[in-house]
């Protein structure tokens, strides 16, 4: 099952890649590319050098324009292209920490339209074939910010059995009596700074051809061990009776863990799929839970 979650992740993602894939095959980028159009209509582009930029990189190196950070507040893909230019410099990330720089290559260009797919941008960057087969996220940042990571990230192996009953616990107040426990990812982080773990709990439970009463795709933030142990949930999608037909879970592969917008506090960084669409999320806290302040790809 491992093995099919980590396909239903890449393949969900598919025809937002081939879509990509074949308006890039028609595209010639030169050794000194010139700049692009941000998209029609748009005759002036705004540079801004303040800016942080998050981009998303799957493993056949295409990019999703996430969104960043600008002008004293968060702005999404279409906000902030029109502030980009050529030849800006990446750090990249995962979850082993800093994993190289590159730079930008031309403008960001809106692929997605209108609906569902309003906030599809891609910004081309100068990726290399040790980057590829990889998810990564791109962070743009000025020279002189603090380093983004967390004092703490540690992916562990296996799960703590406290996290195995809580989230047994979990699932059976979501009226699953006897849930099968899985953990996809368990991370160990420190997202306030303020020296305590918290801990990222992606669980993920699905069938392979039909929907199961009892699948499930849950993301829990836990702050705290024993009586002063709080949840947060970001994510909490079950299926509640069997069906003929796939899953339509949301299924999340937490790729890096970074403060995006520099106020020393960390945001979630995730890429998803589901049977209709897929795309990347920033995820923060405010206003006492975690929430996603910024998408970039196709919602079904």
């Amino acid at each position: 099952e491992p093995e099919f979650i980590e396909y239903a992740l890449r393949a969900g993602m598919t025809f937002i890649s081939g879509w990509l894939l074949g308006l890039l095959a028609t595209v010639t980028i030169s050794a000194a590319p010139g700049p692009r159009a941000i998209s029609p209509g748009q005759a002036q582009v705004t540079e801004n050098q303040s800016d942080r930029v998050l981009i998303g990189v799957i493993p056949e190196q295409l990019t999703c324009l996430i969104g960043g950070a600008g002008a004293g507040k968060i702005m999404t893909g279409s906000e902030i292209a029109p502030r980009r230019r050529d030849g800006e410099p990446y750090r990249l990330f995962d979850l082993n920490g800093a994993v190289g720089e590159v730079i930008s290559i031309g403008r960001p260009v809106h692929e997605g339209g209108e609906g569902e797919c309003s906030q599809l941008w891609r910004q081309d960057l100068a990726l290399g074939p040790d980057t590829k087969g990889r998810f990564m996220a791109a962070l743009r940042m000025g020279a002189t910010d603090p380093d983004p990571l967390p004092r703490l990230l540690e992916v562990l192996a296996a799960p703590l059995e406290e996290h195995k009953d809580l989230l047994r616990k979990f699932l059976m107040r979501r009226e699953v009596p006897d849930p099968e426990i899985r953990f996809e990812q368990i991370i160990k982080t420190d997202l306030d700074g303020d020296g305590a773990a918290e801990f990222i709990l992606n669980a993920v439970s699905i069938g392979k051809d039909k929907a199961r009463r009892g699948d499930y795709s849950i993301v829990l933030v836990v702050r705290g061990r024993g009586p002063a142990q709080r949840t947060f949930i970001v994510q909490d999608e079950v299926t509640l009776q069997d069906s003929p037909y796939p899953s339509t879970l949301w299924l999340n592969r937490i790729v890096a863990v970074l403060d995006v917008d520099g106020d020393k506090t960390m945001e979630i960084v995730t890429s998803g799929s589901y049977l209709f669409g897929g795309g990347w999320e920033l995820v923060r806290f405010q206003d006492g839970a975690w929430e996603r302040i910024l998408f970039c790809g196709c919602d079904g």
